[in-house]
């Protein structure tokens, strides 16, 4: 269904274009195959990036912010380097910003639900003046 819509036949090329999409901010195409029944948790079988780390990578943030509101979105998964998506956020797209957002929803989102949280040792909280 989704690779119809998107003109795409092989499964391979179909991933690489949704993740190409949210990393590069196409927020309409990735609305358009979430709603088309994309699970927000699926990782990439290479790097296991989800759309958020590939949102991270891209300093995607209107993506982020998709993503971020989606329901049953499991924000505490890891790529194959250990890292949340904060992580990738700070490391590959180069955005202290986007990555302190992510960190805050992911300490929240453990904290709600009495997960143990260990963010990969960047300390992004704001520091006192």
């Amino acid at each position: 269904k989704i690779s119809a819509h998107l003109g795409i036949v092989d499964a391979r090329t179909l991933l690489r274009e949704i993740f190409q999409s949210a990393r590069s901010d196409l927020r309409r195409i990735i609305e358009d195959v979430i709603d088309l029944g994309f699970p927000v948790n699926f990782s990439d079988p290479n790097n296991h990036f989800g759309l958020l780390h590939y949102a991270a990578a891209g300093n995607a943030k209107s993506v982020a912010d998709l993503v971020l509101a989606i329901d049953g979105l499991n924000p505490l998964s890891k790529d194959t380097n250990g890292r949340y998506a904060s992580d990738v956020a700070f490391e590959i797209g180069n955005s202290p910003e986007l990555a302190a957002r992510l960190q805050r929803f992911e300490r929240e989102y453990a904290a709600a639900r009495k997960i143990p949280y260990k963010q990969a040792g960047l300390d992004l909280a704001p520091r006192p003046a």
